[in-house]
């Protein structure tokens, strides 16, 4: 796969995500994905953390979207300064639902194997229990 259909890829699995499609958006990452900076809300580094993660977020917000502000694709390798606004939709960390959108930015690298997901390194510019905290 040429670098520049990783691009393409990270817009697909996006989408998925706003869609609310769980399988769809993992079937973006590869079984053997390890996560380098997993958090609060994504607890672990493999993909079974990353379906809890993903089932969690659609449990607690709804009206999703991402947008990829930035993206810088060398290789096997894709940097991207990904925005998010979401509705907090449900309790989270014990904070309970405001019905307002958060938004959050990350800056975050995805390693491509054989056109999947394969590592991701992700620094967010505020955790997702400080985005609720500071509404």
């Amino acid at each position: 796969m040429s670098t520049l259909d990783h691009p393409a890829r990270l817009r697909a699995l996006l989408a998925a995500v706003d869609a609310g499609d769980l399988e769809g958006a993992l079937a973006f990452y590869h079984p053997d994905y390890h996560d380098h900076d997993a958090s609060e809300s994504r607890q672990g580094n493999h993909k079974a953390a990353l379906r809890d993660g993903f089932a969690r977020f659609y449990a607690c917000f709804r009206d999703t979207r991402h947008s990829l502000d930035d993206v810088i694709a060398q290789g096997d390798k894709v940097a991207a300064r990904v925005s998010v606004e979401a509705r907090h939709t449900a309790e989270l960390f014990g904070i309970p639902p405001s019905g307002e959108l958060i938004h959050n930015d990350s800056i975050i690298i995805y390693r491509f194997e054989n056109g999947l997901i394969r590592e991701r390194w992700c620094r967010e510019r505020r955790t997702t229990r400080e985005v609720l905290e500071r509404r």
